[in-house]
């Protein structure tokens, strides 16, 4: 039954884009110094007009396959931004507040996709310095050069380029000294058990993090989910933190009310 559901809804997908039902969460991205949104990370939600909010692994992994997730990553980024624009013109949030948002691995392989997102930074008029493109580590060690070259582009423009899900590889400390990325985010995978006198497992998150500093990039905690990890990442000199924490993937109404409630005249 799971697997009819799976396939019901694969096949469901274009009519959702059609009708507008796929739209941006955002999650927050919390500075560890000053505990202020500092920017917030686009996700695809499916609004079902009949099942409510299907989350993003009933459908994602299947538009991966059949090649739906091209129109999702490029719907999902042209409605974040246009609502980034929307609240920087209303003065919600400030000149070096940060976009993001992901690009799979099939959208990165669109021929022209850098053009695609250069040109919605264009028609919103927005500083492509506040605009961030998170990568996943496997989508660079599957096709180094031509991520290199994308990656080069976007940076070339000043678009911001996060390495998301890092887990410490390797490969992927290799990649990160070859390509201009700005940003490291370090997969949660690599926090589970750390609060538990996993010494080991802290003195790898604290390399990485020192890793990160040296190439002059942000670090950023994904997956932070208690106060004693948080007392941890912040004695780690880690950047910023994202995860249930401080709140989970939100509409963009609450996102709106947070920030308002937030903001300190």
């Amino acid at each position: 039954d799971n697997e009819k559901e799976l396939i019901y809804l694969s096949k469901d997908v274009p009519r959702a884009l059609e009708n507008k039902e796929i739209i941006p969460f955002f999650q927050l991205k919390i500075s560890t110094k000053t505990e202020k949104i500092t920017g917030v990370e686009a996700l695809a939600r499916w609004m079902h007009k009949e099942k409510g909010i299907i989350p993003p692994y009933k459908f994602i992994e299947k538009a991966e396959e059949n090649g739906n997730i091209v129109r999702i990553d490029l719907r999902i980024a042209e409605l974040a931004i246009a609502s980034y624009k929307n609240w920087l013109v209303n003065g919600l949030v400030e000149d070096n507040f940060i976009l993001s948002f992901n690009l799979s691995p099939k959208t990165l392989n669109v021929h022209n996709i850098d053009e695609l997102i250069i040109d919605l930074v264009r028609k919103y008029k927005v500083n492509p310095q506040n605009i961030e493109v998170e990568i996943t580590e496997r989508v660079v060690i599957e096709n180094y050069e031509h991520f290199k070259n994308i990656i080069t582009r976007f940076r070339e423009i000043g678009i911001l380029v996060a390495i998301d899900d890092f887990s410490a590889g390797n490969a992927s400390l290799d990649y990160i000294l070859k390509i201009d990325f700005t940003t490291l985010k370090i997969d949660r995978s690599l926090l589970n058990g750390i609060t538990k006198d996993n010494h080991k497992k802290t003195e790898i998150y604290k390399a990485i993090v020192e890793i990160g500093k040296k190439l002059n990039m942000k670090i950023i905690a994904e997956g932070v989910e208690s106060l004693e990890e948080l007392r941890l990442i912040r004695s780690l000199k880690v950047d910023e933190i994202q995860g249930y924490y401080y709140s989970k993937p939100i509409k963009e109404e609450e996102l709106i009310e947070y920030i308002k409630k937030n903001t300190v005249d």
